[in-house]
């Protein structure tokens, strides 16, 4: 049986999606589909990685809200990606989805 070649970006996005997983019990979805060559990792609501053949970027939750814009941030690294996205993504799961990501005013 043959391996299978997979593009750079959906190779980065599989050790991210991995290194989450193994090191902090985090379960993301990866959409191997390639837009303008990236794969896209959706880590929770309010949490997407874009995955590089070289980096990975995302916006920080509720940048936008405090900014007026959002606020990107990378990591070249998947450890260091996965313990920033732990980071964001214990914020969000204690926080109301208004309040953090969407913002809303009731």
């Amino acid at each position: 049986m043959g391996t299978v070649d997979l593009p750079p970006a959906v190779r980065m996005a599989l050790n991210l999606t991995t290194v989450l997983a193994r090191t902090h019990g985090i379960v993301a979805d990866l959409h191997g589909f390639l837009l303008h060559g990236e794969a896209l990792i959706s880590v929770c609501a309010g949490l997407v990685v874009r995955a590089s053949t070289h980096r990975y970027q995302w916006v920080v939750p509720g940048s936008a809200y405090r900014r007026g814009r959002p606020l990107w941030t990378y990591a070249s690294r998947p450890a260091r990606a996965a313990a920033r996205l732990a980071i964001e993504y214990e914020q969000l799961r204690t926080q109301s989805v208004t309040a953090t990501v969407l913002r809303a005013r009731c």
